[in-house]
């Protein structure tokens, strides 16, 4: 197994969209990940092929290209084959959306951020229809006070 121990710098112009991406990535989720990335500073490198072509990271790219960033995190795969790449583009998008929620957690969670000792709000989160009805069941819920941007 190769563990990659190095996370270098690179410029923005410098790092190339896949062509054979699948995934696609809305003007609304770039916003929700660029104020992600203003809140919590950047939290999860891109990853790149030795030539600079993105594997995982295309959304982050477009939201630190919307903050008028000039580099960005990264760690270079370069022990990938070209198959092993163009897998990976899948997989790292698809494992993701193969998880569920533990709602009574989840539940628990935004209501603790509602609190003003937290010093955050659940505002801060992007949420998905499913956070949002369970966000919704919880006794601490004032009916109509999600943001549409949120969902």
């Amino acid at each position: 197994m190769n563990i990659p121990t190095q996370i270098d710098l690179r410029s923005v112009g410098s790092l190339l969209p896949n062509a054979r991406n699948s995934r696609t990535h809305s003007d609304e989720q770039v916003a929700q990940i660029a104020a992600s990335i203003k809140e919590f500073g950047w939290t999860n490198p891109v990853l790149v092929g030795a030539d600079g072509v993105i594997i995982a990271g295309h959304a982050r790219v477009l939201a630190a290209r919307k903050l008028g960033m000039d580099e960005v995190p990264v760690i270079v795969l370069a022990h990938l084959t070209p198959a092993q790449r163009r897998a990976l583009v899948i997989a790292d998008n698809k494992l993701a959306l193969n998880a569920g929620w533990d709602e009574e957690t989840l539940r628990a969670e935004m209501a603790w951020l509602d609190q003003p000792k937290s010093g955050s709000s659940r505002r801060q989160i992007p949420l998905s229809p499913v956070s949002v009805r369970i966000y919704k069941q919880s006794t601490c819920h004032p009916e109509g006070d999600l943001r549409s941007s949120w969902i």
